[in-house]
């Protein structure tokens, strides 16, 4: 069968959609084909049934978006798919149109409190205005969808009532678990804490560098960068740093293959999200959770909302106020001297990948779907089995105890 999928917001070598679900679909012997934006590096996913196309890029604004959405359109045309998978309230919309004129099913794939996005950004009436209208658009778009998939339990529930059936999956955007290794850091040696992917003032990027100035008065300690700094905040990132004499001890590797980002993870001691509490942050779970949990490092998360549910139910780290430099400072020192309980926050959280989490176990998922919408797993009828082991594991022999 063929698959589209369609964004107009996210590169083509996006991690979910790249990655992850079109790595995934491909391996299960489906045609796959992903419609985005050009990306700015060169690393994409492989896989012979996987074709990546790159549509526009640059900055993203409404003109922008609406040329996507017209490119997408023809482009979802062309290629006739069995099945349209959207990812933006826009492309949905967009998918709804396509699924009538090509007679394709759709699904809905949600990654964000898209109604708690705009609430945070506008405020006020006019925030809670446009949420009300939007969540009238999301509950049109899921009803009017084959099937729903979401990333967190949060937003299970909400497009659960908009549909009222059971075809809402959460499909946690976890690893790939045979790229991210369990760490090698040991018990001696500066301690390493670990923040990965973009980093801005409302990721915490302000608290997280005073507080590693703090922990600095009383133990040898780095700072792993695994990502980038966003281009509105890099001045101020730079300033703060150089104000707070931080350069020595932050380390901020080049941009890296998601392949490869695990093994650069596995040299830290403990993880940090320190988002601010806006309705889109406490209603969805960010990447570099599982990638936390599956490295088996202990975790610092904020107060509130589906991430702190998560790190409390598999007691793989803790939540506390990232608004205050001076509690991230002590639960860092105290983690930091404290290696048993390291020790078992990380092996908790590993073993939840292993067991539960990991993208092995949402491809399980990910292959119910295909089925109840009809599409026949090739690979699945090709050997005989319903083997959902994840893609380069078969050959591994990957089991739950493994990386111990």
């Amino acid at each position: 069968m063929r698959i589209a999928i369609l964004s107009s917001t996210n590169s083509v070598n996006d991690e979910r959609i790249g990655y992850k679900e079109g790595l995934s679909l491909a391996s299960f012997g489906h045609d796959v084909v992903v419609y985005g934006r050009r990306p700015d590096d060169s690393y994409r996913p492989h896989h012979p049934n996987l074709t990546l196309s790159p549509l526009g890029g640059g900055r993203l604004n409404l003109m922008s978006r609406i040329r996507m959405l017209m490119l997408l359109y023809r482009k979802g045309i062309e290629a006739r798919p069995d099945v349209i998978v959207c990812v933006e309230p826009e492309s949905a919309m967009m998918g709804m149109f396509l699924k009538r004129k090509i007679r394709a099913k759709l699904v809905f794939d949600v990654w964000e409190c898209f109604d708690g996005l705009i609430e945070d950004r506008f405020g006020g009436l006019l925030g809670k205005a446009g949420g009300l209208a939007l969540r009238l658009l999301l509950r049109w778009l899921a009803k009017g969808s084959d099937w729903v998939t979401v990333v967190s339990p949060v937003t299970e529930a909400q497009y659960a009532r908009y549909r009222g059936d059971d075809r809402v999956t959460t499909i946690h955007n976890s690893s790939r678990i045979e790229w991210f290794p369990v760490s090698v850091a040991g018990a001696t040696g500066p301690l390493v804490v670990l923040h990965e992917g973009n980093l801005d003032q409302g990721r915490g990027m302000l608290e997280m560098l005073e507080a590693i100035a703090l922990v600095r008065q009383s133990m040898d300690v780095r700072l792993l960068l695994v990502g980038k700094v966003t281009s509105d905040d890099r001045a101020l990132f730079d300033e703060t740093v150089r104000r707070l004499a931080l350069r020595d001890i932050v380390d901020m590797p080049s941009w890296m293959p998601y392949e490869e980002v695990g093994s650069a993870e596995s040299k830290a001691h403990i993880g940090i999200i320190a988002l601010h509490n806006t309705r889109n942050a406490l209603g969805s779970l960010n990447n570099k959770l599982y990638n936390y949990m599956s490295c088996g490092i202990p975790i610092i998360a904020p107060k509130g909302g589906a991430t702190q549910a998560m790190v409390e139910r598999y007691e793989c780290g803790c939540a506390i106020d990232t608004r205050d430099p001076h509690k991230i400072a002590a639960e860092i020192v105290r983690l930091g001297r404290d290696v048993n309980l390291r020790k078992k926050l990380g092996q908790n959280g590993r073993r939840a990948i292993e067991t539960e989490l990991g993208w092995h176990r949402m491809e399980e998922k990910l292959r119910f779907m295909c089925a109840t919408l009809g599409l026949q797993d090739v690979h699945a009828v090709v050997s005989g089995t319903n083997d959902a082991r994840p893609v380069g594991a078969q050959t591994r022999g990957l089991s739950p105890t493994e990386h111990g």
